[in-house]
């Protein structure tokens, strides 16, 4: 009878292997991480006579330059890759981000509820709005709201009644 015997090798050779592989894993990880851009979209609200301010800013984290055209306001829809896209306060921009470079869009709620009532929509409807910076890619930087659309005279009508109350403290 024969006896099979099988020889795998010494366990440094194993462990030469593994070692290999997981080093060509790790660069490759490395590789992909810093060839695609990173950014980070930080939302700030702010409530001010003129009702709420709200401020975002884009900042680049990845060595990638992104390169804006365009950052405005977008209604939120489930479906709104298939529907009409209409800019609210769309502006266009020439901006070339670099590494912690920031871009700021900023805008109150009266601005905004003006152009949603231009758009047809009623004072009362609550919207999810999303803040929109378009690059170069024509990749959308986007990031999520909730509103509320006001119509501009109750806001004034607030500001004044806030005012009013601050004058009779003094």
């Amino acid at each position: 009878m024969f006896t099979v015997v099988y020889d795998f090798g010494k366990i440094t050779d194993w462990l030469t292997a593994i070692g290999t592989i997981g080093a060509v894993v790790v660069s490759l990880y490395f590789s992909y991480n810093n060839v695609r851009p990173k950014r980070k979209i930080i939302k700030k609200v702010k409530t001010s006579l003129s009702g709420n301010v709200y401020d975002f800013k884009l900042i680049n984290k990845g060595f990638i330059p992104i390169k804006i055209q365009l950052k405005g306001y977008l209604v939120y829809n489930f479906f709104w890759k298939r529907k009409k896209k209409k800019m609210i306060q769309g502006n266009y921009e020439q901006d070339s981000l670099e590494l912690s470079d920031t871009i700021e869009m900023r805008t109150n709620s009266e601005k905004l509820s003006r152009d949603l009532i231009n758009l047809g929509y009623k004072s009362g409807d609550k919207l999810i709005l999303m803040s929109v910076f378009i690059d170069s890619a024509e990749k959308y930087h986007t990031k999520k709201f909730k509103f509320k659309v006001v119509n501009p005279h109750e806001i004034e009508e607030k500001r004044e009644e806030m005012i009013d109350k601050l004058s009779k403290s003094l």
